[in-house]
C-alpha cells in the first residue's frame, strides 16, 4: 500500500490518496458511511495532478447527490423497520393478555393439571371440557402470534440457518463460520432481507449490511461479470462475506425466480393437503437503482417484495424523460403518461413514476402507499 502518489514530473507528492494493491493491481479506496470500496487506480496523464485525476474518475457515481440518495434510502429503511415493530407490539400484547385470561379462567396456570384432579364424575366431564377449550384457545393464540411474526419477515425465506432446506451458498457460509456466530444470528429474531438488484460495485449492499443492524442478509446482484467480481472484492475488503450474498444474472430473472419457486411450493403444499401459505423467499426491501429508468424492473420487483407490507425503493435518473416534454413517446411507453411543461414539471414527473409503480402492482392485486420522495432522484414506496 502506498499512502502517497508521486506525479510523473518528479515533484514532491501532491496527494494523500492511498493506493492499495490486490493481486498485483492497484486500487484507490472510496469511503462512504461505513462502507469502503476499491476502485481501480488509473495513472494520471503527464503533468496532471493525482488528486484531480482520481476525483474526476470517481465523480460520476461518488458525488454528494448520489451519496444523499443512498443516505436517504438507509433512513427510509430504518423508519420502515421501526414502523413494523410499532405495529407488532400491540398485537403481541393482545395475544399475551388473551393467554393470561385463558389460564386464569381455569384457576390453575396449567389447564392439564386441573383436568388430572377431578372431584366426581360431573367434575371430570366439566373439567375436561374446560381444559380442551382452553387448550384450543391457547393454541389459537400461539398460532396468531406466529402469524404476526411471519408478517414481520420471519418467513421471507432469505438465507437462514434454521431453514429445513438451506441454499447451497448459505450452507457453505455457515460451515465456514464459527458455531457461536451461527447461534448469534439465529437468536436475533425474525429475518430481514434486502435485495440490491443492480448493485454495480456493491456500495449500497455494503452500507446496508453495516449501518442497519437488524438486517440478516443482503443480496447484491448484477448482470456484468466484471461488476460481480468487483462486488466480491469489496465484500471481502469489508469483511462481510457472511452477511452479503453475491449473485450474477439479470435482476428481473432473479426476482421472477422467487415467484416461480413460491408457486411451485404452493402447488406442492396443495397436493399434500397443506393449508399454510408461505411467503417463500420474498425480500423485505428491494432497492432498484439502475442507470436510467427503473420501469423495466417494476413488474418483477412487485412480485419479489413481500406483499404484506414490503418496501420498494425506486431511483429513476432519466429526468429528461419524465420531467420534461422533450420525449413524450418515451415517457408514455415507460410511465404510462406524458409530462407537462411548467414549473411543476418535477411534481408531475414524480406522479408519473408513482402511476407506473401503482399500475404494475395493480396487475397482481396489490396496492402501493407512497412514503418518502426526493424530487431530484429518489422515491420510496
Amino acid at each position: 500500500m502506498r499512502s502517497m502518489a508521486t506525479p510523473p514530473n518528479g515533484e514532491a507528492p501532491t496527494s494523500d490518496i492511498q493506493i492499495l494493491e490486490r493481486n498485483g493491481k492497484e486500487y484507490t479506496e472510496v469511503k462512504e458511511g461505513l462502507g469502503r470500496i476499491l476502485v481501480p487506480y488509473v495513472k494520471p496523464k503527464p503533468f496532471e495532478e493525482v488528486t484531480k485525476s482520481v476525483q474526476q474518475q470517481q465523480s460520476v457515481f461518488y458525488n454528494p447527490i448520489q451519496q444523499f440518495n443512498r443516505d436517504l434510502t438507509i433512513l427510509a429503511i430504518k423508519a420502515y423497520r421501526e414502523g413494523l415493530l410499532s405495529k407488532s407490539r400491540p398485537a403481541n400484547t393482545k395475544n399475551v393478555a388473551k393467554r393470561k385470561r385463558d389460564k386464569s379462567s381455569t384457576g390453575s396456570p396449567n389447564p392439564k393439571k386441573q383436568q388430572a384432579q377431578p372431584v366426581n364424575n360431573t367434575d371430570v366431564s366439566n373439567g375436561s371440557q374446560t381444559s380442551n377449550v382452553n387448550a384450543a384457545d391457547e393454541g389459537t393464540a400461539m398460532l396468531d402470534a406466529k402469524e404476526k411474526i411471519g408478517a414481520l419477515g420471519g418467513d421471507t425465506g432469505a438465507p437462514r440457518a434454521t431453514t429445513n432446506q438451506p441454499l447451497p451458498e448459505i450452507t457453505k457460509e455457515l460451515e465456514a463460520r464459527p458455531k457461536d456466530a451461527v447461534q448469534h444470528d439465529a437468536s436475533r429474531g425474525p429475518s430481514f432481507t434486502i435485495l440490491d438488484a443492480l448493485s454495480a460495485t456493491g456500495l449500497r449492499a455494503l452500507r446496508y449490511a453495516q449501518e442497519l443492524p437488524f438486517v440478516t442478509s443482503v443480496t447484491a446482484n448484477d448482470l456484468t461479470p466484471s461488476a460481480v467480481e468487483s462486488i466480491h472484492r469489496n465484500v471481502e475488503h469489508n469483511g462481510l462475506e457472511s452477511k452479503i450474498i453475491v449473485t450474477l444474472g439479470d435482476a428481473r430473472a432473479h426476482m421472477y425466480s422467487l415467484l416461480t419457486e413460491e408457486v411451485a411450493c404452493g402447488h406442492e403444499r396443495a397436493t399434500h393437503g397443506g393449508k399454510n401459505r408461505s411467503k417463500g423467499k420474498r425480500y423485505n426491501v428491494i432497492d432498484l437503482d439502475p442507470y436510467g429508468s427503473a420501469a423495466p424492473f417494476l413488474d418483477a420487483a412487485v412480485n419479489a417484495v413481500r406483499d404484506d407490507g414490503g418496501l420498494l425503493c425506486v431511483t429513476c435518473t432519466d429526468s429528461s424523460v419524465w420531467a420534461s416534454n422533450g420525449y413524450p413517446e418515451k415517457a408514455y411507453s415507460l410511465y404510462g403518461g406524458v409530462p407537462v411543461k411548467g414549473f411543476y414539471s418535477h411534481e408531475v414527473g414524480l406522479r408519473l413514476i408513482l402511476h407506473a409503480v401503482a399500475t404494475s402492482a395493480a396487475r397482481y392485486g396489490l396496492a402501493i402507499e407512497p412514503l418518502l420522495r426526493n424530487l431530484q432522484l429518489k422515491s420510496s414506496f
